[in-house]
C-alpha cells in the first residue's frame, strides 16, 4: 500500500496530533502519509507532524493527498471527496505537500487547508486541480533546507477550480538549502 493512513470511502474520521513518517528512501519506495480516495468526506486530519523522504525528487512521496488514483498524488478524475479538513499540521519534505485533484467535471467540493506548516518539499506546496468552495488559507509554504530542489510552486493552481478562496498564506524562502538556484 503506498499510504501510511488510507481513507478509501471512509466518512467523519478525524486523526489529531500525531507523527506520521513515511519516510522511504528510494524512488521505488512509496510515501503517502495520507490518501483520502473513492468519496472520502467529512475527515479532519489536525495538529500532525508527517515526515517524508526530504532529499527524494520521486512523485511517490507526497504529506496529504486527495485524488482518485490509488498510485498518482495528481491523477484526475472523480475523486468526489468533499468537506475534509487539514489544519494545523507540519509537512516536511514531499515532492508534494497537500494535493487536492479533482476532475473537470466531479470536483472535489468544501475543502479546508488552511494553518499548515509546508517544508521542505521538491516541487509542489499545495497542488489544486478540480475543487470547488475549496478554501486555502493562512498557510505557510517554504523550502529553507531543502538542498535538492525543482522549480517552487507555492500554491498551484490549475484545471477547472471554482470559488476556490486562497488568502493570508505565507510563501517565503523557496531556494534556502539551494542559493544558486
Amino acid at each position: 500500500e503506498r499510504a501510511v493512513i488510507k481513507l478509501n470511502g471512509a466518512d467523519h474520521i478525524k486523526f489529531d496530533s500525531l507523527v506520521i513518517n513515511s519516510l522511504g528512501t528510494t524512488t521505488t519506495e512509496y510515501g503517502f502519509a495520507v490518501h483520502l480516495i473513492n468519496d472520502a468526506d467529512s475527515n479532519a486530519i489536525t495538529n500532525s507532524v508527517i515526515n517524508l523522504n526530504t532529499t527524494s525528487t520521486s512523485t511517490n512521496y507526497a504529506g496529504i493527498v486527495i485524488s482518485s488514483s490509488n498510485t498518482s498524488a495528481i491523477t484526475t478524475g472523480s475523486a468526489l471527496s468533499d468537506g475534509n479538513v487539514f489544519s494545523g499540521n507540519t509537512i516536511n519534505g514531499g515532492y508534494y505537500g497537500i494535493t487536492c485533484v479533482g476532475s473537470t467535471t466531479a470536483a472535489n467540493r468544501n475543502n479546508v487547508i488552511a494553518g499548515n506548516t509546508i517544508n521542505d518539499f521538491y516541487f509542489h506546496g499545495i497542488y489544486l486541480v478540480g475543487n470547488f468552495n475549496t478554501l486555502v488559507d493562512s498557510n505557510t509554504v517554504t523550502r529553507p533546507t531543502r538542498a535538492s530542489v525543482s522549480t517552487f510552486n507555492g500554491i498551484f493552481v490549475s484545471s477547472l477550480n471554482v470559488s476556490v478562496n486562497i488568502t493570508r498564506n505565507t510563501i517565503t524562502n523557496p531556494f534556502g538549502g539551494a542559493p544558486t538556484s
